[in-house]
């Protein structure tokens, strides 16, 4: 067996075991016994901390003093908290979170392992981060505190431990691993994510007939937001979560909704989701109700232009690896580092398919190629 053959079988392994622990949105630390386990393993002499947020952030001291590179997977999956079964063959690995993002945590600590002892002696050093929050509700809350520190906008003692003063800034570039193989993630959608709740008296269904129904409004209201213009490829209107009444012969007192507008366009996302929570307040005036609007999540996107260096050597290593690959626009943790105006990417290191499925695969042929991507640009971006 081939140096090469055996990384990848031990990669493998890595993402079968990190996939096998359960990490929803805000439960990110049932994985940090086994990250702190591997990085003693796999990152051998490079000093690692958990920040406030719940990061694990890696440093890797480089010979220079210039900006770090900033590279990162997330440690969260949108599946709940409950056992996960991974299977294999000879052509699929398959489970829940098994690509999103198991296979970026473990292609992460992959890099630590090759990096240790080869970080170039006149170039940059590395900020390697595990990162909380990137699914769902979690916000981009790991990602956003370590821009926060980096900027000068907050404080973290464990980050002002680990990371040299020099390192205690903006980085040159970030690379979060995250993503399909070939995919060359450039531009970050702005999200808005809104949970409206309707609320009144609700009561019996006979006995209370002529009540309000919180249902019946918040149904008149999403049937008005389902008639928003939706524009492919620029702008979408999702209902994704509706909950509400107490049972059959009950007049709903409550109904929620969990409301999400993606946007190319920062002022496209503004307007409509002002759109509808207007429609949502009418609705619920109209039939004598009370609202409220929580903001779920406020996601900035941005822009790395194709020429950005960032963008241009991993080209160069897709085509040198013989990958197909395609700019592309997505949500990812490279949306912070682009709002900061930071050069940005979100790449990935295997074939998927069924992501954010219980059915989630990817090839397993597809990660030897992904693995010697990442590791030639990411030690290209070093220099």
């Amino acid at each position: 067996m081939s140096d090469s053959a055996a990384s990848v079988d031990s990669v493998l392994r890595l993402i079968v075991d990190i996939a096998s622990v359960p990490a929803p949105p805000f439960a990110e630390e049932n994985r940090h016994p086994l990250i702190r386990r591997l990085l003693s393993e796999w990152a051998r002499g490079m000093p690692f901390a958990v920040d406030s947020a719940g990061n694990v952030v890696v440093w890797a001291e480089g010979g220079g003093r210039q900006p770090p590179l900033l590279v990162t997977a997330h440690l969260d999956t949108v599946f709940p908290d409950r056992s996960v079964a991974i299977t294999q063959d000879d052509t699929w690995v398959c489970g829940p979170g098994v690509s999103d993002d198991a296979s970026g945590v473990a292609a992460v600590l992959y890099l630590a392992q090759f990096l240790a002892g080869r970080m170039p002696s006149a170039g940059r050093g590395m900020i390697l981060a595990f990162t909380v929050g990137e699914e769902g509700a979690g916000g981009l809350r790991g990602i956003k505190h370590i821009f926060a520190v980096l900027a000068g906008e907050e404080r973290d003692p464990a980050l002002e431990t680990l990371l040299p003063g020099y390192a205690m800034r903006l980085p040159s570039a970030m690379v979060a691993v995250d993503g399909g193989l070939g995919s060359v993630v450039n531009r970050g959608l702005h999200v808005r994510r809104r949970r409206v709740s309707w609320k009144g008296d609700g009561g019996h269904s006979w006995g209370a007939a002529g009540t309000p129904s919180a249902i019946a409004a918040a149904a008149r209201a999403l049937a008005a937001i389902s008639r928003i213009p939706a524009r492919p490829g620029h702008t979408t209107v999702n209902v994704g979560v509706i909950s509400g009444g107490t049972g059959v012969n009950s007049i709903a007192a409550e109904c929620t909704a969990d409301i999400e507008v993606r946007s190319v366009s920062g002022a496209r996302a503004a307007s409509v989701i002002s759109r509808i929570e207007k429609i949502a307040s009418e609705a619920a005036a109209s039939a004598g109700l009370s609202i409220g609007v929580e903001v779920l999540d406020d996601r900035p996107g941005g822009v790395t232009r194709s020429s950005a260096r960032v963008v241009k050597l991993l080209e160069s290593e897709l085509l040198r690896a013989g990958v197909p690959f395609s700019l592309a626009v997505s949500s990812t943790e490279a949306n912070i580092a682009m709002a900061y105006r930071v050069p940005a990417v979100a790449t990935g290191v295997v074939a998927a398919e069924r992501t954010h499925t219980p059915d989630e695969r990817f090839r397993r042929a597809s990660l030897e190629k992904g693995l010697a991507v990442v590791r030639n640009y990411v030690s290209a971006l070093l220099e």
